[in-house]
């Protein structure tokens, strides 16, 4: 069986006059209204008719047959139904009616004579009526037409239908209103399903209203066709378009960060990046990964169940992610200023490294990590430290006691420009140098950095505190 399948709406347009017909045309009466004969011929007239007929695919009239009787006018030739025209399988649209008539005098009923005086037949009329466009009236009924030329008339009646008959194709439409696709002269009702509406149920394409669900609709033909056709029946599915119900996995969207959006009630989905229909993945899984550029303003989804798609979409803004550095001064790691930090020793976040300069304690591979005020994340290009060596080059400077209780005692051939202290975070504390003494004891046991500015150079030497 053939199925169409229509998605959101499809529309089949059956072009009624496209369809071939059957047609019957029947004479059921003649009629004469004057040409009285006069008293010579006993007053009554001797009427002779002849009616034929065509159509616009077969322009050849046929027909002609000799129907006559005797009457004083006005009177009627009843007749039983004569058939003048039949067609099957046509193309036809419109018919043409000619009726041939005289008052008979010369005694030859079926043939016209005008010429022998006395007893010439006149009244004499051979009119071809204007066309019947007989599509354009109720088909499977008997339509009468009564035609007159001067005193002569007849009356004929037409009746056609559609040649062929068909209920259609089945069908399954993403939605609950979808037009049908029926062939032939009939009318239209729900045989099985739930309550159902059509916009007209004598229209072979009218639409058919439902709800979500399978309905047979049926298609009957109409009782006084000239065929007796046996009903046929359509399928009609009507099937729930899926809701996608697209999630995202964050609310911060940032450059180059991975996001993941998910969606649901399918079978396959169409991923569309910033233009719908611009198709970048297409699988079962219901869900893509985005690494998001700047450009990146909104995603859609198709999610289609094997006969209908439903589409959804979320749009989002990019916030650039930071772009941190790293500098080096006097032993003193540093970068730009953000609101959240963290350093990292050899690929290892370095516990308590929060702050926007780091001293490291040995020498290795150093990071920053920052958070900027959009809530993204920047990671700085690595740095090499190699640590401090210049004090082992200057064999006359010392610090001591170290470990110290307390206050460290500083020896140096050349003055001392300044000193700085950091804690095993690299949080600077506050000490100062006085006659290159330090005193520690305000701080917590633990290891300290102390660096000391000598000649231009920065010298490093790390100290145990224990109190």
């Amino acid at each position: 069986m053939k199925i169409l399948f229509t998605l959101i709406l499809s529309f089949i347009t059956v072009a009624l006059n496209a369809q071939n017909v059957n047609y019957q045309v029947e004479i059921l009466e003649f009629r004469i209204s004057g040409c009285e004969d006069g008293a010579a011929f006993g007053y009554d007239e001797e009427p002779t008719w002849k009616a034929w007929g065509r159509d616009d695919i077969n322009p050849t009239f046929v027909g002609g047959d000799c129907h006559y009787s005797d009457g004083n006018f006005p009177f009627t030739l009843g007749l039983n139904n004569v058939t003048l025209l039949t067609s099957n399988n046509t193309a036809a649209t419109s018919i043409d009616i000619r009726l041939e008539a005289w008052e008979d005098d010369s005694g030859d009923r079926c043939t016209f004579d005008g010429g022998s005086l006395g007893f010439e037949d006149d009244c004499y009329i051979d009119n071809t009526f204007p066309t019947i466009n007989f599509r354009s009236e109720p088909n499977c009924q008997w339509n009468e037409h009564f035609l007159e030329s001067e005193n002569f008339a007849v009356l004929v009646r037409i009746n056609w239908e559609y040649s062929d008959f068909t209920a259609g194709f089945d069908i399954a439409n993403c939605g609950t209103t979808v037009p049908l696709s029926a062939q032939g002269s009939g009318s239209w009702s729900v045989h099985t399903g739930a309550t159902g509406s059509f916009g007209n149920v004598n229209n072979p394409g009218t639409n058919f209203a439902g709800s979500i669900g399978s309905y047979e609709l049926l298609w009957s033909s109409f009782p006084n066709c000239l065929t007796p056709y046996t009903p046929d029946t359509v399928t009609v599915d009507f099937i729930s378009t899926p809701a996608p119900n697209m999630t995202i996995s964050s609310n911060t969207i940032c450059e180059g960060t991975d996001v993941t959006f998910n969606a649901q009630n399918g079978t396959i989905y169409d991923w569309s990046l910033n233009t719908n229909g611009n198709v970048v993945l297409s699988d079962g899984s219901g869900q893509f990964v985005l690494s998001p550029s700047i450009a990146d303003d909104i995603v859609y989804v198709s999610s289609n169940n094997g006969t209908c798609s439903g589409i959804d979409s979320i749009s989002f803004s990019v916030n650039p992610s930071p772009t941190p550095t790293i500098s080096e001064n006097g032993g003193v790691l540093s970068t730009q200023t953000y609101p959240v930090y963290l350093w990292y020793f050899n690929g290892s976040p370095i516990p308590g490294a929060t702050s926007i300069d780091y001293v490291p304690t040995q020498g290795g591979s150093y990071y920053v990590e920052v958070l900027n005020s959009s809530g993204c994340l920047g990671q700085s290009d690595p740095i090499t430290f190699s640590g401090v060596g210049i004090d082992e080059l200057m064999t006359t400077l010392s610090i001591y006691p170290n470990p110290t209780s307390g206050v460290l005692h500083i020896q140096a051939d050349s003055p001392i420009t300044f000193a700085t202290v950091y804690n095993s975070i690299g949080k600077k504390v506050q000490v100062s140098l006085i006659d290159n003494e330090l005193d520690l004891s305000q701080l917590s046991n633990g290891l300290y950095i102390v660096n000391l500015s000598i000649n231009s150079n920065i010298i490093t030497k790390r100290v145990i505190l224990s109190k």
